[in-house]
Protein backbone atom coordinates (compact mmCIF):
# COMPACT_ATOMS: atom_id res chain seq x y z
CA UNK A 1 0.00 0.00 0.00
CA UNK A 2 1.29 3.44 -0.91
CA UNK A 3 0.10 6.83 0.35
CA UNK A 4 0.19 9.71 -2.11
CA UNK A 5 -0.59 13.38 -1.78
CA UNK A 6 -1.53 15.00 -5.08
CA UNK A 7 -1.62 18.80 -5.24
CA UNK A 8 -3.62 20.39 -8.06
CA UNK A 9 -2.43 23.92 -8.84
CA UNK A 10 -3.30 26.77 -11.17
CA UNK A 11 -1.88 30.29 -11.05
CA UNK A 12 -4.32 32.69 -9.34
CA UNK A 13 -6.36 29.88 -7.78
CA UNK A 14 -6.31 28.10 -4.46
CA UNK A 15 -4.52 24.78 -4.79
CA UNK A 16 -6.27 21.65 -3.60
CA UNK A 17 -4.64 18.53 -2.28
CA UNK A 18 -6.01 15.02 -2.41
CA UNK A 19 -4.65 12.17 -0.29
CA UNK A 20 -4.73 8.80 -2.02
CA UNK A 21 -4.06 5.33 -0.75
CA UNK A 22 -3.23 2.91 -3.54
CA UNK A 23 -1.99 -0.59 -4.00
CA UNK A 24 0.54 -0.84 -6.78
CA UNK A 25 0.39 -3.98 -8.84
CA UNK A 26 2.50 -5.04 -11.77
CA UNK A 27 2.24 -1.60 -13.39
CA UNK A 28 3.74 1.70 -12.35
CA UNK A 29 0.92 3.65 -14.00
CA UNK A 30 -1.49 5.52 -11.75
CA UNK A 31 -4.73 6.84 -13.23
CA UNK A 32 -5.42 10.30 -11.83
CA UNK A 33 -8.10 11.27 -14.35
CA UNK A 34 -10.78 11.28 -11.65
CA UNK A 35 -8.89 14.11 -9.94
CA UNK A 36 -9.04 16.37 -12.98
CA UNK A 37 -12.67 17.23 -12.27
CA UNK A 38 -11.74 19.29 -9.20
CA UNK A 39 -13.11 22.83 -9.13
CA UNK A 40 -10.47 25.32 -8.07
CA UNK A 41 -11.46 28.62 -6.51
CA UNK A 42 -10.21 31.85 -8.09
CA UNK A 43 -8.52 34.07 -5.55
CA UNK A 44 -9.94 37.56 -5.12
CA UNK A 45 -7.42 39.38 -2.96
CA UNK A 46 -9.08 41.05 0.01
CA UNK A 47 -12.33 39.15 -0.53
CA UNK A 48 -11.76 35.38 -0.62
CA UNK A 49 -12.53 33.85 2.79
CA UNK A 50 -10.91 30.47 3.31
CA UNK A 51 -14.05 29.27 5.09
CA UNK A 52 -15.82 29.50 1.72
CA UNK A 53 -13.09 27.45 0.05
CA UNK A 54 -12.09 24.66 2.40
CA UNK A 55 -14.17 22.58 4.74
CA UNK A 56 -13.68 24.37 8.06
CA UNK A 57 -16.08 25.11 10.83
CA UNK A 58 -16.19 28.62 12.27
CA UNK A 59 -13.55 29.48 14.84
CA UNK A 60 -15.43 30.53 17.97
CA UNK A 61 -14.19 31.87 21.28
CA UNK A 62 -15.61 31.69 24.76
CA UNK A 63 -16.98 34.85 26.31
CA UNK A 64 -14.18 37.27 27.34
CA UNK A 65 -11.51 34.85 26.13
CA UNK A 66 -8.85 34.78 23.42
CA UNK A 67 -7.67 31.24 24.20
CA UNK A 68 -7.72 28.74 21.35
CA UNK A 69 -10.25 26.05 22.19
CA UNK A 70 -9.55 22.43 21.17
CA UNK A 71 -12.33 22.57 18.56
CA UNK A 72 -10.77 25.74 17.12
CA UNK A 73 -7.28 24.16 17.01
CA UNK A 74 -8.62 21.40 14.75
CA UNK A 75 -9.98 24.00 12.36
CA UNK A 76 -6.80 26.09 12.48
CA UNK A 77 -4.87 22.94 11.52
CA UNK A 78 -6.91 22.89 8.29
CA UNK A 79 -5.79 26.48 7.61
CA UNK A 80 -2.18 25.39 8.19
CA UNK A 81 -2.56 22.52 5.71
CA UNK A 82 -4.09 24.83 3.10
CA UNK A 83 -1.29 27.37 3.59
CA UNK A 84 1.30 24.60 3.22
CA UNK A 85 -0.36 23.58 -0.06
CA UNK A 86 -0.49 27.25 -1.18
CA UNK A 87 2.88 28.74 -0.14
CA UNK A 88 2.26 32.10 -1.87
CA UNK A 89 -0.96 32.94 -0.02
CA UNK A 90 -0.88 35.67 2.63
CA UNK A 91 -3.92 35.86 4.90
CA UNK A 92 -5.39 38.30 7.37
CA UNK A 93 -7.29 37.00 10.35
CA UNK A 94 -10.27 39.19 11.14
CA UNK A 95 -11.60 38.56 14.62
CA UNK A 96 -14.90 39.75 16.02
CA UNK A 97 -16.68 39.90 19.37
CA UNK A 98 -20.28 39.96 20.41
CA UNK A 99 -21.85 43.27 21.46
CA UNK A 100 -21.51 42.72 25.19
CA UNK A 101 -18.83 44.91 26.75
CA UNK A 102 -17.55 48.34 25.78
CA UNK A 103 -16.40 49.12 22.25
CA UNK A 104 -12.86 49.76 23.52
CA UNK A 105 -12.73 46.44 25.40
CA UNK A 106 -14.18 44.53 22.44
CA UNK A 107 -11.62 46.03 20.03
CA UNK A 108 -8.84 44.97 22.41
CA UNK A 109 -10.34 41.47 22.87
CA UNK A 110 -10.86 40.88 19.16
CA UNK A 111 -7.29 41.98 18.47
CA UNK A 112 -6.08 39.44 21.07
CA UNK A 113 -8.20 36.76 19.36
CA UNK A 114 -6.69 37.55 15.96
CA UNK A 115 -3.17 37.48 17.41
CA UNK A 116 -3.87 34.25 19.32
CA UNK A 117 -5.11 32.53 16.16
CA UNK A 118 -2.15 33.82 14.14
CA UNK A 119 0.30 32.70 16.83
CA UNK A 120 -1.19 29.21 16.74
CA UNK A 121 -0.79 29.04 12.95
CA UNK A 122 2.80 30.30 13.16
CA UNK A 123 3.53 27.73 15.89
CA UNK A 124 2.57 25.06 13.36
CA UNK A 125 5.32 26.17 10.95
CA UNK A 126 3.73 28.91 8.83
CA UNK A 127 6.00 31.93 8.33
CA UNK A 128 5.01 34.99 10.34
CA UNK A 129 5.26 37.15 7.20
CA UNK A 130 2.34 35.23 5.65
CA UNK A 131 -0.21 36.09 8.29
CA UNK A 132 -1.55 39.23 9.94
CA UNK A 133 -4.42 39.84 12.29
CA UNK A 134 -6.89 42.59 12.98
CA UNK A 135 -9.62 42.98 15.55
CA UNK A 136 -12.96 44.51 14.60
CA UNK A 137 -14.63 44.33 17.99
CA UNK A 138 -18.40 44.51 17.66
CA UNK A 139 -18.36 46.52 14.41
CA UNK A 140 -19.38 43.62 12.14
CA UNK A 141 -21.98 41.45 13.87
CA UNK A 142 -23.46 38.36 12.25
CA UNK A 143 -26.55 38.73 14.47
CA UNK A 144 -27.84 42.08 15.73
CA UNK A 145 -28.87 42.77 19.31
CA UNK A 146 -32.46 43.07 18.09
CA UNK A 147 -32.33 39.62 16.51
CA UNK A 148 -30.77 38.13 19.65
CA UNK A 149 -33.43 39.75 21.85
CA UNK A 150 -36.11 37.96 19.82
CA UNK A 151 -34.63 34.50 20.55
CA UNK A 152 -36.94 32.47 22.78
CA UNK A 153 -34.46 30.91 25.20
CA UNK A 154 -31.25 31.98 26.88
CA UNK A 155 -29.48 29.08 25.16
CA UNK A 156 -30.60 30.36 21.74
CA UNK A 157 -29.48 33.88 22.66
CA UNK A 158 -26.06 32.62 23.76
CA UNK A 159 -25.67 30.64 20.54
CA UNK A 160 -26.29 33.81 18.50
CA UNK A 161 -23.81 35.76 20.64
CA UNK A 162 -21.23 33.00 20.06
CA UNK A 163 -21.73 33.25 16.30
CA UNK A 164 -20.65 36.89 16.59
CA UNK A 165 -17.43 35.81 18.38
CA UNK A 166 -15.60 34.49 15.34
CA UNK A 167 -12.47 34.74 13.22
CA UNK A 168 -12.41 34.99 9.42
CA UNK A 169 -9.45 34.11 7.19
CA UNK A 170 -9.19 36.49 4.24
CA UNK A 171 -6.62 36.12 1.45
CA UNK A 172 -5.08 39.58 1.17
CA UNK A 173 -2.40 38.88 -1.43
CA UNK A 174 -0.31 36.36 -3.28
CA UNK A 175 3.46 36.58 -2.88
CA UNK A 176 5.47 36.38 -6.08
Amino acid sequence: MINLKVVIEREGYISKSVNLQMKLGDTTEIDLSNLLDVNLTKIEEGKTDLADVIDINPIYFDLNSSLIRPDAAKELDKIVEMMNDNPKIVIELRSHTDSRGSEKYNLWLSDRRAKSSAEYIVSQGISVDRITGKGFGQQVLEHSDEEIAQAKTEAEKEKLHQMNRRTEFIIVRMNK
